[in-house]
């Protein structure tokens, strides 16, 4: 019973969460110049895919090790030596920032710095997510996370109605950012204190698990510099910010959808997947599997939410209607490359459980380069509704390549389930 009432909880709590991520893109749609909303854009696309790439994907090692049947220290070490990679890594990486600045097209030189490192603080936060789920109290993180964005929402309006500080709103916007990042990051810390131990940082740790490193960042790279070349190609065929905008507003919608449906699906793939493993079912047994059934149903849904948020969501954010027009243009083509991501998803993880991450690579190559040319011949005549076009033909693209392999691998034996990775 209890479990049944976090989940409730949880489920409200990040669906009032999302809620209140449209009243912030709401306000920095209504408050923010054409021009200002393009700079911090193409700076939040920057920030995130730099901090994805360089990441190596140890955040999800960290995960596997928390889980497993790692020994405590073994763990620790991890966790210090991954804070102190990050720790370097910002300093490093505002210095990179700094000496190339003149070359990101950006009117603000503020804007990037600043909000790289809320960015990177949210990334660290993020590893306190593996304690959360290991010891049953996700609700703790997703409470916290709730918390930051309160403080945001208040802190902007405050803004809008008082003007307490006379500078941009788009450095106000970042310096909020900032500031509840830092206090998501210590609030967690010290909740989750108990569980962590710092020791000494130890290269060699990171060394020992160096080819999974590898592989999980070379993925993780394909997929996160494929996803945002979108937006960058718009951006080099020289369409102008109310085309980048009117874009970037659709695709918000498409990234919340894909939020909202990863809050129960993987439940579903959890237990699909030991359907397959533990059980063997045969490939006729998991067609006919309610779990599959539920993820199904799932994509379907997030088909008909996609369209419904659009219908209602994208003229509350732009309530000016600056961009509207260009972004309903993108809509129906996000919506079914969303149906592909949800059901594709859950492929990759079976992957994952199965230790065939070879798959998952070779179909990202595939994702990469037929996305590539999309963006290439789609976008000049087109802008954002080729771009989008292009999403879904390297959406449907990975989900086609992902079939392939999984029934290419698929075999009736048995594996443990803690197997991950």
């Amino acid at each position: 019973m209890k479990k049944i009432i976090k989940l409730i909880l949880s489920l409200i709590i990040k669906g009032s969460s999302m809620i209140i991520t449209i009243f912030i893109l709401r306000w920095l749609n209504s408050n923010l110049t054409p021009l200002q909303l393009q700079d911090f854009n193409l700076a939040s696309l920057y920030s995130s895919t730099f901090i994805t790439i360089t990441s190596l994907g140890l955040g999800i090692i960290l995960i596997k090790l928390y889980n497993s049947n790692e020994e405590e220290s073994e763990f620790n070490k991890f966790w210090s030596s991954l804070f102190a990679y990050q720790l370097l890594l910002t300093l490093a990486s505002l210095i990179f920032f700094f000496i190339i600045k003149e070359y990101l097209n950006l009117n603000s030189i503020y804007i990037l710095p600043l909000l790289f490192v809320a960015q990177m603080l949210l990334a660290i936060d993020g590893n306190y997510k593996a304690i959360t789920d290991y010891h049953n109290k996700s609700i703790q993180f997703t409470i916290t996370e709730f918390l930051s964005k309160i403080i945001i929402l208040i802190l902007l309006y405050s803004f809008l109605f008082f003007n307490i500080l006379k500078i941009d709103n788009d450095i106000y916007y970042v310096i909020i950012l900032f500031s509840t990042s830092l206090m998501q990051l210590i609030l967690d810390s010290y909740l989750q204190r108990k569980h962590i131990k710092w020791v000494k940082p130890n290269i060699s740790i990171l060394l020992k698990h160096r080819k999974l490193i590898g592989l999980v960042a070379l993925n993780m790279s394909i997929f996160i510099i494929t996803s945002n070349l979108d937006r960058f190609f718009i951006k080099f065929f020289n369409y102008n910010e109310f085309e980048l905008n009117s874009y970037i507003n659709a695709y918000k919608i498409f990234e919340i959808m894909m939020i909202i449906e990863q809050i129960v699906l993987p439940i579903f793939i959890a237990n699909l997947i030991k359907n397959i493993t533990i059980k063997g079912l045969r490939t006729d047994q998991i067609w006919k599997s309610k779990w599959t059934w539920l993820i199904l149903i799932n994509g379907a849904f997030s088909i008909i939410l996609f369209l419904l948020a659009s219908y209602f969501v994208l003229p509350f954010i732009d309530k000016n209607g600056i961009y509207l027009a260009k972004s309903y243009e993108a809509v129906p083509y996000l919506a079914i490359a969303a149906l592909f991501s949800s059901i594709s998803y859950c492929i990759s993880q079976y992957f994952l459980y199965r230790s065939k991450i070879k798959y998952e690579t070779y179909s990202l190559i595939i994702y990469l380069i037929l996305s590539i040319v999309g963006y290439i011949y789609l976008i000049p005549p087109l802008g954002g509704k080729g771009a989008a076009i292009a999403t879904l033909i390297g959406f449907s693209s990975l989900f086609i390549s992902r079939i392939i392999f999984f029934i290419f691998d698929f075999k009736f034996t048995t594996l443990p389930i803690n197997k991950i990775i």
